[in-house]
């Protein structure tokens, strides 16, 4: 075809959704055989072979502790209003936005993000995680 862009065939592979061991036939564009990684990511979501979202959830959960652990590092004031006001803004969308048919897998791993943040600011560290969202007006991720 005429005035196509090119395939980037780095940026390209294949997955079998299933039982792997039914079909081992390696897929090619022209003459370049594709690579078939066990998880793939497409539109910034990573799934793998058996449709699970596991991999997916543990990469957004790394990078929520991640910003949550710089909010607590970066920020000079220790104010509770103010660093639950940060984690509201930079860490929360991204977490609110994992979703997984395996409910209990993928909650019990993003509220840790929230529970741990929480733990850490001045004056909260021995209260009840519930009663630490009451004073701090954050609902549970749940």
């Amino acid at each position: 075809m005429e005035h196509q862009l090119p395939i980037s065939i780095k940026k390209c592979a294949s997955i079998v959704i299933g039982s792997t061991y039914l079909y081992n036939e390696q897929f090619s564009i022209g003459n370049q055989t594709l690579q078939s990684p066990g998880n793939v990511t497409d539109l910034g979501i990573i799934i793998d072979s058996s449709l699970k979202f596991n991999s997916h959830i543990d990469s957004v959960v790394a990078k929520a502790h991640l910003r949550a652990s710089l909010i607590h590092k970066c920020f000079v004031s220790k104010h509770p209003a103010l660093l639950t006001r940060a984690f509201k803004v930079y860490v929360r969308p991204p977490v609110e936005y994992v979703w997984s048919p395996y409910y209990g897998y993928a909650i019990d791993k993003v509220e840790s993000v929230q529970r741990r943040f929480t733990k850490r600011l001045y004056g909260f560290h021995d209260t009840e995680y519930r009663t630490r969202l009451n004073k701090l007006k954050l609902q549970s991720l749940e």
